[in-house]
């Protein structure tokens, strides 16, 4: 057993003694979506949010693992729900633009991830990711501008120490660095 495998037994054994204890539920969800397996986090979310269906990170974390179990559309209505309860709650845009990326709704990923940019430009991941989906989109110019910003995001300071900077050239393509 590795780590992770001890943790969810343990959990799973706190629950038989409390099964409607709200953090263990939580912990146990989490840590089984860490493990890889998200059809195990199913269950436990689902306890969870039926004693507390207000608690919005669980219906993210629920949203997250319907995405990663393939259940789609399970996981936008998760999404949709935990916006409607928290609208600033950056991991359920996250979680759902990554939903509408993998599903194939390139136009409402991009719509989260300005979203996200927009709420916080300091946003490293979700600023990296809107780059692609602007490329993806042949919006060149935006694509590689956003890409490029990775240099000034606070939370890259001295990763890229000493590296070429290298700036879009105009190229109207995916190659277009100089």
């Amino acid at each position: 057993l590795n780590r992770l495998d001890e943790a969810l037994s343990g959990y799973e054994r706190a629950l038989t003694i409390n099964p409607g204890h709200l953090s263990t539920l939580r912990d146990h969800a989490i840590v089984a979506m860490r493990a890889g397996q998200p059809v195990r986090a199913l269950p436990s979310l689902d306890r969870a949010l039926a004693i507390d269906p207000s608690w919005a990170n669980g219906q993210q974390h629920r949203g997250r693992a319907h995405t990663q179990s393939g259940r789609f559309a399970d996981a936008e209505t998760d999404f949709a729900v935990a916006l409607t309860l928290d609208p600033g709650n950056r991991d359920a845009l996250n979680g759902r633009a990554w939903l509408r990326h993998i599903s194939g709704d390139r136009m409402g990923c991009l719509r989260d991830l300005e979203a996200l940019v927009a709420e916080d430009p300091t946003n490293a991941e979700a600023r990296a990711f809107l780059s692609l989906a602007y490329l993806r989109e042949e919006r060149f110019a935006e694509g590689w501008s956003a890409y490029e910003s990775r240099w000034d995001v606070p939370a890259n300071a001295g990763i890229f120490d000493g590296a070429t900077r290298f700036r879009w050239d105009g190229s109207q393509n995916l190659t277009g660095r100089s």
